[in-house]
């Protein structure tokens, strides 16, 4: 019995502490969003060396409703996991 009121008083600590935690989240303006531009028909660099595919437009319609910037970096495959723990990016 002390186990499981230990493990609701843990559950409650952890739901009260996420719910501090974005009560201070941050106002995003512009989002940073990494992809590799060469993967269509979900991302690819056109003729003009444009981005453009379902991922592409998909996350231009999420920045448009979420009402912010939607920035679009392109990276080579092989570095997306370390420029995204660089923070070159945000997704």
């Amino acid at each position: 019995m002390k186990s499981f009121v230990r493990l609701i008083a843990a559950a409650a600590l952890t739901v009260a502490g996420a719910t501090g935690a974005l009560a201070q989240a941050k106002e995003w303006k512009e989002i940073r969003i990494g992809t590799e531009g060469a993967y269509p028909p979900y991302n690819n660099l056109n003729a003009k060396k444009e981005l453009e595919g379902f991922e592409i437009d998909y996350g231009n319609l999420l920045c448009e409703k979420m009402k912010v910037k939607c920035t679009w970096v392109v990276q080579d495959w092989d570095g997306i996991i370390p420029a995204l723990l660089a923070n070159k990016y945000d997704v």
